[in-house]
């Protein structure tokens, strides 16, 4: 039996009870929140890089002609070029991690998010601003680059950090230390 003083602190502090070993372990695993989490979450990330592929690599097109979009191997290229800067920054955070663990679901919420969702946010509130502040007529060709500089380091940081926020309202009373 459990102290009930503990028990209730802990209920209180919305933090979770004890694992039931004694059920195997799909059965666990179907109950556990963190599974279904995954799963929803794989699906939007997969959703959302899908819809960015399709929307970089289409033709746009122009008064007087089309604008060919991005091609596979520029696309397979830029991913590459990108891997050490994914490697060296993902080892950091596991040798940081070595002091407060976290869950593997939270790296993968927090990576996803970064790689996915960060960016079709990214890509779609800079497409419209850029849009919005389009000089037309006989406007200076240095005012193109206006929501480059204005508009996507904001939205870029902030669409990255907003899994932060969300991580730390969904499990606010997860985050504590030990009082030890």
């Amino acid at each position: 039996m459990t102290n009930p003083v503990a028990e209730l602190a802990r209920r209180r502090n919305d933090l979770p009870g004890p694992v039931d070993h004694s059920l195997p372990l799909p059965k666990r695993l179907l109950k556990s929140g963190w599974t279904w989490a995954i799963v929803a979450l794989t699906l939007a990330y997969t959703a959302a890089l899908f819809s960015q592929y399709f929307t970089i690599t289409a033709d746009v097109p122009v008064t007087g002609g089309v604008i060919p979009g991005i091609n596979s191997a520029a696309i397979r290229r830029a991913a590459w070029l990108a891997l050490p800067t994914l490697a060296f920054w993902t080892v950091v955070f596991i040798w940081a991690d070595r002091y407060r663990p976290q869950r593997l679901a939270v790296w993968f919420l927090t990576l996803g998010w970064g790689g996915s969702i960060a960016t079709f946010v990214s890509l779609h509130i800079n497409t419209w601003a850029a849009q919005q502040m389009a000089v037309t007529g006989n406007g200076d060709p240095a005012t193109s680059a206006r929501a480059a500089i204005f508009i996507a380091p904001f939205v870029e940081e902030a669409a990255k950090a907003s899994v932060l926020f969300l991580i730390a309202v969904i499990a606010r009373y997860r985050l504590v230390s030990r009082c030890r």
